[in-house]
Formats: structure tokens, sequence, C-alpha cells
């Protein structure tokens, strides 16, 4: 509803968090999503809330620690602090109970170093890469279900990884539009295109990367790398700053594996049919939930599709 009235009313940010009151409570929203909890129009955490207490009734702290890695890296909470504040005890029991073991003092109680553990262990459980293209794959495994063997699926089951602690080497492929941007596989990421947006959108205050300014990467113009692409360590760099040296043997037996996992995805790709070539102002969410808490449900106008521009 918000994002909305920024859209319409062409509102800059910061005109969009005044003081908003009810009957109960009146504040200052410092955030667009603290705005939107505050008027129950962004979902909030109560299910992983939810999840999370069930689980430290019957599970033991490992696993409680994958549940909530799982939860962080696939699910994104909005108070990922509240949820760790109220769980923590629970995914550091069995690191306590070492600890009164190993000083023979059974009144130890939870401490920093202690709590540090477990997020080193969730941290662990966290380094598998993974997409939300996966959810599909995972569920199944959760529930012993079979993959259809009809078509291709693009996600994978990571339950070997996040359970059993497997490291899993999958390709994760970065597309915009019709076109293959970039690719990772292991720690190795390479950019074959690269743009941030056009001109026509950054001379309007639209601006990806702002304060960047790395050479070959954020352009304003389409950048063609795919005759040596940009390659990045992302265990050494995960901000994705420093580029491979393109002579070194490190960057070319690492583009030798991604440049084969590209080849194989490519053989088995099936281009779809383009589901947001059309627009239609009339099909945007007009009234969404909590609208009449505001008194601003507006009325859809007619539909009249026409052909998108994406011009990012």
């Amino acid at each position: 509803m918000l994002l909305r009235k920024i859209i319409i009313n062409q509102c800059s940010w910061t005109n969009i968090f005044p003081r908003i009151t009810n009957s109960q409570w009146s504040c200052v929203c410092a955030t667009l999503r603290e705005a939107c909890q505050k008027l129950n129009l962004l979902e909030n955490d109560a299910h992983w809330d939810i999840s999370l207490a069930d689980a430290s009734n019957i599970a033991q702290p490992k696993q409680i620690r994958t549940l909530f890695s799982i939860t962080l890296t696939t699910c994104f909470p909005a108070n990922r602090k509240d949820l760790w504040g109220k769980y923590k005890d629970y995914t550091s029991e069995n690191i306590l109970h070492r600890m009164r073991r190993i000083n023979a003092n059974p009144n130890i109680q939870f401490t920093s170093n202690i709590y540090s553990e477990a997020l080193i262990l969730i941290e662990d459980v966290s380094y598998q890469p993974s997409t939300v293209m996966d959810l599909f794959s995972i569920a199944l495994g959760l529930a012993s279900v079979e993959p259809p063997k009809d078509r291709i699926i693009d996600g994978i089951d990571l339950l070997p990884s996040w359970v059993q602690g497997k490291k899993i080497d999958r390709p994760i492929f970065y597309y915009r539009g019709n076109e293959l941007m970039a690719a990772r596989y292991g720690l190795y990421k390479a950019h074959f295109w690269c743009w941030t947006n056009s001109y026509e959108e950054f001379n309007q205050g639209i601006d990806y990367c702002p304060g960047m300014d790395l050479k070959g990467m954020t352009s304003h113009e389409q950048l063609n790398h795919t005759s040596q692409p940009i390659l990045f360590h992302l265990g050494r760099d995960p901000g994705e700053k420093y580029q491979l040296n393109s002579q070194s043997n490190e960057y070319r037996n690492a583009l030798q594996s991604i440049i084969a996992q590209v080849n194989d995805h490519r053989s088995t790709l099936v281009p779809g049919k383009p589901q947001l070539n059309m627009c239609d102002r009339a099909v945007m969410h007009w009234s969404p939930p909590g609208c009449e808490k505001l008194d601003d449900c507006l009325k859809p106008p007619p539909s009249t599709p026409y052909k998108c521009d994406w011009p990012h």
C-alpha cells in the first residue's frame, strides 16, 4: 500500500514515513518495512516463530540450528534478531552442557562465547549455495517423494548438505531476461555480461550500485565479457571487488570448470515463453489487504494491455 502510494503520488522516500496513528498507538516509522508491519500490510514472522517453537520442544540443538539456518537462507524472516534472541538458548544447549562437563561445573550459564559458537555452527550450515528454485526439490526430499522424470527440474535437494553436512558442488546461473549474465560454480563466479541500468534510469536518480565504481562491472552500457569473463573468488572476495588475473592458472582452471557447467546447462535448456512481455495497469494490486484501515482502496482502471518496456 505504501509502495503504491509512492508510485502514484511520486513521493520521495523521506516523505513516506510520517507519524502513523490509530486508536491504540502512535509512532514515526524509520523504514518502509516498519511502516508496513505497523499497518499489518506485511507478513510477520509468526509462522517461522511457530516452527522454531515446535522444534525447540522435540528436537536436538543441532537440528534446531539446521532449521534456523534454513529459515534464514530461504525464508528471509523480517526480524532475524528477534528470532535469534528468542531461540538462541535452544540452539546452544549442547554447547552449554559440554562446557559444564569439561569444567566440572554444573553452574555455568549461557555466555556470549557459547552463543558465538552456535552462530558459527549455523553459519557453517549456510555455506551451501542455494536458490529459491531449490525449495521445490527440498520439499520433495522432506516428503520422500521422487521428483518428476518427464522434465528438467532446475532446483536440487539440499537436505544432504543441511542435515548431514555434505558439500554439494552445484552451479548457479544468473539471468537477466533471456541473457545469461553470470554463473557460479563452487567458490568461483564468472561474469559474462555486466550492466547496472540504463542512463535513462540513472539520470532519473535510480542507482543500483550507489558509491561503487568497479572497472568493467558497474556500467550503464552493456559490456560483453563473453570472450574473457570476469572472475571472482567468493571465499576470499565475497564483495566481488578484486578480479582474478586472466593470465593466472587459477583463472584458467576455474573458468574451465564454469564453462563446462554452462555448456551442460545450455544443452538441456528449453526456452520458455515470456510471461512478463505484456503489461496492464488494471491487474495491479489496487486494493490490497489493509487498504480499508487507511480508507484508501482504489478503483482499478480499465484493462488496456500494452507491450512492456524493461529499461533495466
